[in-house]
C-alpha cells in the first residue's frame, strides 16, 4: 500500500509563509506609545495604553528616583497582573509589552534616541 505524501502541515507554516499577526511581515509597524510621565498621577495613561493592547515605552529619566521608583513599581505590577512583559531599554527607560502580541525587540523601536519628542 503506497504512503500518502504529506505536502504541508496546516498548523506549521513553511518558510516564506505570512503568519497572521507577525509584525515583521507587514508594512505597518507595531504601534508603540512613548510616554514621559510628569508624576505618579500619569500612571493612569500608562495603564490605559497598556490595557488597550498598545506597547508602551515609558521614559522616567527626567524624574528624580523617589518619583520614578513608584511608577516603575506600578508598571511592574500592571505587567505581571496582565501577563505582559517589561524590558529595561536604558537606565530609566522601559518597554511594556501587552500579552498576546508579537514581541517587539528594542532594536525595532524607531527613534529610541529621540524618546523625549
Amino acid at each position: 500500500m503506497p504512503h500518502a505524501r504529506r505536502t504541508s502541515n496546516p498548523r506549521c507554516p513553511r518558510a516564506g509563509d505570512r503568519i497572521p499577526g507577525d509584525h515583521h511581515d507587514t508594512k505597518d509597524p507595531p504601534v508603540i506609545k512613548k510616554l514621559r510621565p510628569k508624576d505618579y498621577n500619569d500612571a493612569f495613561y500608562v495603564g490605559h495604553c497598556f490595557r488597550s493592547g498598545t506597547a508602551v515605552v515609558m521614559d522616567v529619566s527626567h524624574l528624580p528616583d523617589d518619583v520614578a521608583r513608584p511608577l516603575v513599581d506600578f508598571c511592574a505590577g500592571l505587567v505581571y497582573g496582565r501577563g505582559g512583559d517589561m524590558e529595561r531599554l536604558d537606565r530609566k527607560v522601559f518597554l511594556l509589552q501587552p500579552p498576546a502580541r508579537p514581541r517587539i525587540a528594542a532594536a525595532h523601536i524607531p527613534d529610541l534616541a529621540h524618546i523625549a519628542d
